[in-house]
């Protein structure tokens, strides 16, 4: 064993001393955008426009880097054909696979971790969660690009058969996203659930450069291990496909609070009445949806009251899907509706939510201050649904039984403090927080950057102290639900940033804390963490569709003359 571990030590050093002018660079590439990262963090941009340029090309030049010095590594002992010099000598397979390994994991993952490390280190944090959050990061590089990497680059005799083949791999994956965009969807594409997919497919890349490089290396069978490239790329592009039922019952499995969500149900509510388009919009309008259109004249807003939601809690509808039946049972359609997201501050407060879709584009903010209904953990919501115009005009009119199936994540969180204006300190689940006034003087610029992953939906406003006046809240939610940070570049840390609006140039809007009562101010931030992941199904036996289209500004005030 001693002497396996010493030979592989020597072609490892062998390698090394072949390559230092590329392991240098690659090294030089990843610490180069480390400092550019560290430049935009810190707000030190002297060229803002011209380092972004600059950014953008080193990010995929990270990883691009990476790959050729691995290639390059592997043909220094090159599996195929019978003329190599380490089979002459001969060389224990096993030895030179640890070589190889012992070169992936030094030469190329060493600078990516010191690099991150040293990212999240000069940004405060201490030297475990540094480590953990690069660690973990260059476990998931490991996995979906190092491993696979060497595996294929041990199917070819150079690098011109490696970049011949890399091409191919990118043009076959690009066409083959492209032509899955136009047929199918992939079910938790654009969700918090995203990370089960592409997890599945990092463990699938995994396990299957581990085969093919033990296959190849202690069998030299490359015919066979080529195939074995092709079917482990297709499983990995199917892994886009998780079942949605799959990955939402494993999502709950981890719910951090299993049952917080168990009061909150939802209702058909008629007495509601109808929705109302925001001002400026036009029932007969059509909104671009990718690349066709969505009518708004065959979508239809069912009234729906939500039950028992907790205070300064967020409802997220991950999935709503919809099945239309007529009187005989028979499905008419089966889609799926608007994304649904619900937002309850406090008790003496009304539920905002907003309504819209991904894929539609649009998002509106609906204000239900004034409706005749009593503010407290209930909440008056219209879900949005589009149907096909061809369907809608034939069966709108009917009497049909309408079924929505919600997979549902319910948000609860803590709120904390800053200063207005010069603050900065570490704020649980959102990390180490800084403030100041934007260049334009208009906006309280708020800046967080964890090691690791951190809170994905938050909600801030503008509080004076001495008076007790605050601004409107400004609320971003981007709900993503991994238990670790799944990010390939640019580092290990996440980074969230946010204006808070405190004055208004156009004159239109004037707000109750503004420039002048910022040093007595501060940031008031409530962080929501996902508790419980849980199913609802909301049936209406009998309902006609016509009677849930929407109205324009226009016809209301006509109404009400």
């Amino acid at each position: 064993m001693k002497s396996s571990i010493r030979l592989a030590w020597h072609i490892f050093k062998k390698d090394v001393r072949l390559l230092w002018p590329f392991i240098l660079g690659t090294a030089g590439v990843q610490f180069a955008l480390a400092g550019v990262q560290y430049m935009f963090d810190r707000g030190n941009v002297p060229d803002a426009e011209t380092l972004s340029h600059l950014y953008d090309l080193l990010v995929p030049a990270t990883l691009l880097s990476a790959g050729f010095l691995i290639a390059m590594a592997v043909h220094q002992d090159t599996i195929p054909g019978v003329r190599q010099d380490w089979l002459v000598r001969p060389v224990k397979r096993r030895d030179l696979v640890l070589a190889k390994l012992l070169f992936v994991l030094v030469m190329v993952h060493g600078p990516i971790l010191l690099a991150d490390t040293f990212q999240a280190l000069v940004n405060g944090f201490s030297l475990g969660q540094s480590l953990s959050s690069s660690a973990t990061r260059g476990l998931l590089l490991l996995g979906f690009v190092s491993l696979p990497v060497l595996a294929f680059a041990s199917l070819t005799q150079n690098m011109t058969q490696a970049v011949i083949g890399g091409v191919i791999v990118f043009v076959t994956s690009a066409v083959s996203i492209q032509l899955q965009a136009g047929l199918a969807h992939s079910p938790t594409a654009s969700t918090g659930l995203v990370w089960i997919s592409l997890c599945s497919t990092t463990v699938v890349l995994l396990v299957g450069a581990t085969i093919i490089f033990t296959v190849q290396y202690f069998r030299r069978k490359t015919v066979l291990s080529r195939w074995l490239a092709v079917c482990v790329f297709v499983l990995a592009y199917l892994m886009r496909f998780t079942p949605w039922d799959l990955a939402f019952r494993l999502q709950q499995r981890l719910s951090a609070v299993p049952g917080a969500g168990r009061s909150i149900v939802a209702a058909y509510e008629p007495s509601l009445g109808k929705f109302r388009l925001p001002e400026g919009m036009d029932r007969n309008a059509a909104v671009s949806r990718g690349a066709g259109m969505r009518d708004e004249a065959s979508t239809v807003y069912v009234p729906i009251h939500v039950i028992g939601l907790p205070d300064h809690a967020v409802l997220n509808a991950d999935q709503s899907r919809v099945r239309l039946l007529a009187a005989d049972d028979k499905v008419l359609y089966t889609g799926a509706a608007d994304d649904l997201l619900i937002r309850k501050d406090g008790q003496q407060e009304p539920a905002h939510f907003t309504i819209g879709s991904r894929s539609v584009g649009f998002v509106r903010e609906i204000d239900n201050t004034d409706l005749s209904v009593p503010q407290n953990s209930d909440a008056w919501i219209y879900q949005g649904i589009a149907f096909p115009r061809s369907l809608y005009g034939h069966i709108k009119s009917q009497t049909l039984r309408l079924q929505i199936d919600y997979s549902l994540t319910l948000f609860q969180g803590n709120s904390y403090a800053i200063a207005a204006l010069g603050g900065n300190q570490v704020l649980p689940g959102l990390g180490r927080c800084t403030t100041k006034m934007d260049d334009d003087g208009d906006d309280v610029d708020l800046h967080c950057i964890q090691a690791g992953s951190s809170a994905s939906c938050a909600s801030a406003y503008l509080e004076h102290m001495p008076s007790g006046q605050r601004n409107p809240t400004v609320f971003s939610c981007h709900p993503f639900y991994a238990p670790f940070l799944v990010q390939f570049a640019p580092d290990g840390m996440s980074r969230h940033e946010a204006g808070i609006r405190f004055h208004d140039f156009s004159g239109l809007a004037r707000y109750p804390v503004d420039a002048a009562q910022l040093p007595h101010s501060r940031v008031v931030i409530r962080v929501y963490q996902a508790q419980d992941h849980f199913t609802r199904q909301l049936v209406i036996p009998g309902i006609r569709l016509s009677d849930w289209e929407s109205i324009q500004h226009d016809q209301v005030a006509d109404n009400r003359k």
